[in-house]
C-alpha cells in the first residue's frame, strides 16, 4: 500500500459530484476499511456492511446518506 494511500479521508458528496480531502481522525465518524469500501463500491448497504463488521461510527442517517451515495443498477457487461 502506498503511503499517500494512509490515513483518514472525508467523503463529501454534492449535486452528482463526490470528492475525497483527508482529514484528522474523527472518533464518530463512519468508517469504512478497504473490504468495507469495496463492498459499498460494488452495492453492499450500510446496514449489511455493519452487521458483517466491516464499518464502524456514524449514524443511521448517515448509512442511509452514504448507501443512497453508491446506489446504482447492477449490470454485467461480459455474458458467461
Amino acid at each position: 500500500m502506498s503511503a499517500a494511500n494512509v490515513g483518514t479521508w472525508l467523503l463529501t458528496v454534492a449535486d452528482g459530484t463526490a470528492t475525497l480531502d483527508r482529514t484528522a481522525d474523527d472518533p464518530a465518524a463512519l468508517t469504512l476499511g478497504p473490504r468495507g469500501l469495496a463492498a459499498l463500491y460494488a452495492g453492499t448497504a450500510v446496514s449489511t456492511l455493519r452487521l458483517a463488521g466491516l464499518t464502524t461510527g456514524g449514524t443511521t442517517n448517515d448509512d442511509a446518506a452514504l448507501s443512497a451515495a453508491f446506489t446504482g443498477k447492477a449490470f454485467m457487461l461480459d455474458d458467461f
